[in-house]
Order: C-alpha cells, then structure tokens, then sequence
C-alpha cells in the first residue's frame, strides 16, 4: 500500500507541528531586520555627512575622446563596405 508505518493521528501531529515550526522560523526570520531597526535606542548622534572623495589630478579627456573617435570610424568604416548580394536577394 506504500503508507507509512506511523498511525493516521501521529502524522497528523507531526505535520501540524512542523508547519507551526516553519511558520515560526519564516515569521522570526522576516521580522529580524525589524526589530534591528526600532526606535528604542534613539541616542542623539551626529548628523551624517558624505565623504570628500579624494584628490585627483584627472588630467585631460584627450585618450576618452580619442578612443570615441576611433570607434566611431571603426563603425562608420564597417557600415560603408559593400555587401556581397546579386540583384536578387
């Protein structure tokens, strides 16, 4: 018959007990982040600033725009070859 060898009610339990459980566990587990956020430790601080990013000596965008340009004639070059067809493609 392929059963289980436990009675009816004792499956029934078990089952019942193992939804409560993972219930429980997905409830805990969804209301953690929650409760890491309340308002009960409201202690003054200090307002947050952003950082200054850093220094840097960015220089000239000469090797940007050059590398645009090529790309842009590689393009423009691979569109202007002719393409191989008879008259009737």
């Amino acid at each position: 018959m392929g059963g289980s060898t436990y009675p009816l009610a004792m499956r029934k339990t078990f089952t019942r007990i193992l939804c409560i459980g993972v219930c429980a566990l997905g409830a805990a587990t969804i209301s953690a982040p929650a409760l890491a956020q309340s308002s009960s430790n409201s202690k003054k601080s200090e307002p947050l600033v952003p950082p200054s990013p850093p220094a840097t000596n960015a220089g000239t965008p000469w090797m940007p725009m050059l590398t645009m340009f090529a790309l842009l004639a590689i393009i423009v070059g691979v569109n202007c070859i002719p393409s191989k067809r008879g008259h009737q493609d």
